[in-house]
C-alpha cells in the first residue's frame, strides 16, 4: 500500500523543517487533507496516517481530530471549504496551536501526489512545504 509510505515521507520532511532546532514540544493540528480526484474516505485514511506518523515524535503535542472538530464547532467555525492559509490560521488560533498542517492528496496522471504545508498561526508564514509523488493509484 502506497498511502502510509507517502504519509511517512511527508512527516519526515515536516519533522526536519519544523523541529530541527526545537527543544520544547510544539502544539499542532492536522486538518483533513483535501481530496482531489480521489474519494473523501481515501483522503481521510491518508490524513490519519499522517497524524499517526507525526505523533511518534515526542516533540509534538497534537490536537486530536475529534477534539479539533468539537472545538471548532463550539466556536462556530465552518471548516468546510477551508483551504486558504488565512482560514488555517484562524482555525489554528481557535485551537491554540502553533502550527496548522494542511494539504491535498490526489491523482495526477498515473501518480498519487500528497502536498502538505505547515502554517505558523501567529505569523501566517508557511514554515514547511512538502510534496511527495509516487507512481501508481491510491490503492
Amino acid at each position: 500500500m502506497r498511502i502510509p509510505r507517502i504519509a511517512l515521507l511527508v512527516s519526515i520532511a515536516i519533522h526536519i523543517s519544523l523541529f530541527a532546532q526545537q527543544a520544547e514540544p510544539v502544539a499542532i493540528a492536522v486538518s483533513d487533507l483535501m481530496a482531489q480526484g480521489i474519494k473523501e474516505n481515501e483522503a481521510a485514511v491518508v490524513s490519519e496516517q499522517l497524524r499517526a506518523q507525526l505523533l511518534k515524535d515526542s516533540r509534538i503535542r497534537m490536537v486530536e481530530r475529534n477534539q479539533m472538530q468539537e472545538i471548532l464547532k463550539e466556536q462556530g467555525f465552518q471548516q468546510t471549504g477551508c483551504t486558504s492559509d488565512q482560514c488555517a490560521v484562524e482555525a489554528g488560533q481557535l485551537l491554540g496551536v502553533r502550527n496548522m498542517i494542511v494539504g491535498t492528496i490526489g491523482m495526477a496522471g498515473s501518480y498519487t501526489v500528497l502536498s502538505v504545508r505547515a502554517i505558523n498561526v501567529e505569523t501566517g508564514e508557511v514554515v514547511a512545504n512538502e510534496t511527495v509523488r509516487t507512481k501508481g493509484g491510491i490503492d
